[in-house]
């Protein structure tokens, strides 16, 4: 009976003992959760924080369109230079609306420029090729501040030229700039501006041009 009792009490004390130790890992564990779990938020506030301040600069740069973007930007949208005004020798105002649909030859001159003289006789070769049905050409005064009408009309009975001279204007000119003249812009059957040169061109080259818009 006592050596039974000993060791019923022995393993009593031993079940005690095990419990005890149990109970103290566990307090143990769970002291060393929270600040594993502190830490880990911690890692992640000073992640975020350096991602955005990478990525603010990139967010600064970066362009995205609004509405106004998409707007028609004036002279550089497409075919707003058929609007532009220019005047008959008549003094009427025109624009090359008119001619939409064929291909138009717009020859940049002044009666003063000797090489716009050659450029006249070249024309005449691309007149001749051409039906004014299929191609315009519209020989325009780009120096409309200091001649007048009557000027170009002597200067196109002088050189016999068979086609529409016109008078620039302000807005004419900034669509069809020419530093230097004469300046050979080509207009397609759509409005738009395929081709520009400056210089005295050949009729030849201007022909062999215009064949792929015709």
């Amino acid at each position: 009976m006592g050596r039974s009792y000993r060791e019923k009490a022995k393993r009593r004390s031993n079940k005690k003992s095990a419990k005890s130790s149990k109970r103290k890992r566990e307090e143990k564990s769970s002291s060393i959760v929270p600040p594993l779990v502190v830490l880990a938020l911690a890692v992640m506030l000073i992640g975020g924080g350096i991602y955005l301040y990478l990525n603010e600069d990139d967010e600064a740069n970066t362009y995205t369109p609004d509405e106004d973007d998409n707007k028609d930007q004036g002279p550089d949208a497409p075919g707003s230079h058929l609007t532009a005004r220019f005047e008959t020798l008549n003094g009427a105002p025109a624009t090359l609306e008119n001619y939409l649909g064929r291909v138009v030859l717009i020859d940049m001159f002044a009666t003063w420029c000797g090489p716009c003289e050659t450029q006249i006789e070249e024309l005449k070769k691309v007149d001749s090729h051409y039906s004014s049905s299929d191609v315009v050409i519209l020989s325009v005064d780009s120096d409309h501040t200091r001649e007048t009408a009557q000027m170009v009309s002597e200067f196109k009975d002088k050189h016999n030229a068979d086609w529409t001279f016109a008078m620039s204007t302000s807005e004419f000119n900034d669509e069809f700039p020419a530093s230097a003249i004469p300046t050979i812009f080509i207009i397609d059957r759509e409005g738009g501006i395929v081709y520009d040169h400056q210089g005295v061109e050949t009729g030849e080259s201007l022909i062999r041009t215009l064949s792929a818009y015709v």
